[in-house]
């Protein structure tokens, strides 16, 4: 199988070159790295020309967002798989493309998730955020990383690019798409797939309300008033019991 890893980058030549090395140093030979640059004017395009060789497709062009972007690698993606890693993300080691393509070689899904190391900017501590909770209760308040997603390309075929309207969750709007609108077979991976920086737009303060008025839409598209109405509920009154994951399971099953 072929893994195309689309890369949206502008202004990143502190960053970029970790990402592309990251890339390279994949065992995986089947990789095609598509980077989407946003007419970068700080010497990030003198580094893509350093490692041109490696990468199958290079662009430098305005855009009208991160999502216009993304939309545009997806567009050149040749691969059977797609996976986007941005400026400022590298991939956790070596071998974590070889265990995705397994992965999709042994079972009948069209996503796969893992696990993400989020690194804050500021005094460069990491955490483990670890998706293997991810049901449709997780899905009615929260969003995995695109970091940690790897998607069939048919899916993108099947149910159109990423929604531009979205200036920030659009991700999350083609994610419920997927798997509650359309319950598309999906599996977890254990094990860490990326390291991401945080600092970036869709975890700045400065875009919260932007970024809840934008989830609360989608929310409101997917899930009935009945089932945001039980999630609110849990919220205030059974916090402690979402601790428990067959509690959780359990409400998951029946909302």
């Amino acid at each position: 199988m072929k893994v195309s890893i689309i890369t949206v980058c502008k202004n990143a030549a502190a960053t970029i070159e970790k990402t592309i090395q990251s890339v390279i140093s994949q065992g995986y030979p089947e990789i095609e790295h598509i980077i989407i640059d946003g007419n970068s004017t700080d010497g990030t395009l003198n580094i893509l020309d350093k490692y041109r060789e490696n990468i199958a497709f290079i662009i430098s062009e305005r855009d009208t967002g991160v999502y216009n972007a993304m939309n545009k690698g997806i567009k050149r993606a040749t691969g059977d798989i797609l996976y986007f890693l941005n400026a400022n993300d590298i991939l956790y080691n070596e071998k974590i493309i070889e265990k995705v393509v397994n992965i999709f070689m042994k079972k009948d899904i069209q996503i796969l998730w893992g696990d993400l190391i989020a690194i804050n900017e500021e005094n460069k501590q990491e955490t483990l955020q670890k998706s293997d909770n991810a049901d449709k209760f997780f899905w009615m308040s929260q969003c995995l990383c695109h970091q940690v997603i790897f998607y069939k390309r048919e899916l993108f075929e099947n149910y159109g690019l990423y929604d531009e309207n979205y200036k920030i969750a659009a991700d999350y709007d083609f994610n419920l798409k997927c798997l509650i609108k359309n319950r598309i077979k999906h599996s977890y991976l254990p094990e860490v797939a990326a390291k991401f920086t945080l600092g970036g737009f869709s975890t700045s303060e400065v875009f919260s309300g932007k970024i809840k008025a934008e989830r609360k839409q989608i929310i409101s598209t997917y899930f009935s008033k009945r089932q945001i109405k039980v999630r609110d509920f849990l919220h205030k009154q059974c916090r402690f019991l979402l601790r428990n994951k067959f509690f959780k399971k359990f409400i998951a099953s029946i909302i």
